[in-house]
């Protein structure tokens, strides 16, 4: 009876813990964003044979705007349609130059998974002038990591300036007007607030090192390799995304 009682109590508790790790896992795995995150991308970008046969051409196909972000937010169960806006680029510290990738984060990816390890604080404001920093990053930084918590870093970027020539080439375009943009060299100050130990999962794992409020990263427009197939489609000035990320309320709306 005893070795009766002392085997059914094991049977138990290994039930028990592995029930436990599942739900754990799964409860991680539901925050991290990995199965209510739709990626949209332009099929003008990525035009398989299929679509050509169903009549879907680069010339009647949509792009990814802002206009078509509103209309997939008002798709039922959509909870939230953000942009991704990343960039690689100079980052001084210390007037020290290293080379780092910064990402725009939407207010949502508060509640994800990779934020249970944040050490310091999140952002205080959708365009908060604030970064938070990825760890393994942050020991390029500092020794400590937590010691770059409350320093400044210097982003270096470019950003896009429209622009409008209005300019008529009477020898080859017959009246036609010149679009274009200009690339100006910028810098923003941003105050450390927090380190985390990886990349929050938006859909899929980037390179991300510098994560910053996404409306602070969409005021600051940067030039993404989006602009010139914008400018070659004749869409000057039109504000145009590689891939937005939907998120549903539950991961059985994806469909």
């Amino acid at each position: 009876m005893d070795g009766v009682a002392v085997g059914v109590a094991s049977l138990v508790a290994m039930v028990s813990l592995g029930i436990g790790l599942q739900q754990m896992a799964s409860k991680r795995l539901n925050r991290s964003g990995l199965f209510d995150s739709v990626i949209v991308s332009s099929r003008r970008d990525f035009l398989p044979r299929a679509d050509r046969r169903a009549g879907v051409s680069a010339n009647n196909a949509r792009v990814l705007d802002e206009e078509a972000r509103q209309e997939i937010a008002k798709i039922p169960n959509v909870v939230e349609v953000h942009p991704d806006v990343r960039f690689a680029t100079e980052i001084r510290y210390n007037n020290e130059p290293h080379i780092g990738a910064v990402g725009g984060v939407a207010p949502s990816a508060r509640t994800n998974e990779s934020f249970d390890t944040l050490k310091g604080t999140y952002f205080s404001g959708p365009e908060a002038l604030e970064a938070i920093v990825v760890k393994d990053y942050a020991t390029e930084l500092e020794k400590n990591p937590q010691d770059l918590i409350g320093k400044q870093i210097v982003v270096r970027y470019a950003e896009r300036q429209g622009m409008n020539n209005a300019q008529t080439d009477t020898e080859n375009s017959g009246g036609d007007q010149s679009f274009g943009y200009s690339i100006v060299r910028r810098e923003q100050p941003l105050k450390v607030v927090g380190i985390i130990e990886q990349e929050p999962f938006g859909g899929f794992r980037g390179d991300m090192k510098i994560l910053i409020p996404l409306d602070l990263a969409l005021k600051l427009n940067v030039a993404q390799g989006s602009d010139m197939r914008s400018l070659m489609r004749d869409q000057p000035g039109k504000r145009t995304f590689i891939t937005l990320t939907a998120r549903v309320a539950k991961p059985s709306e994806v469909q």
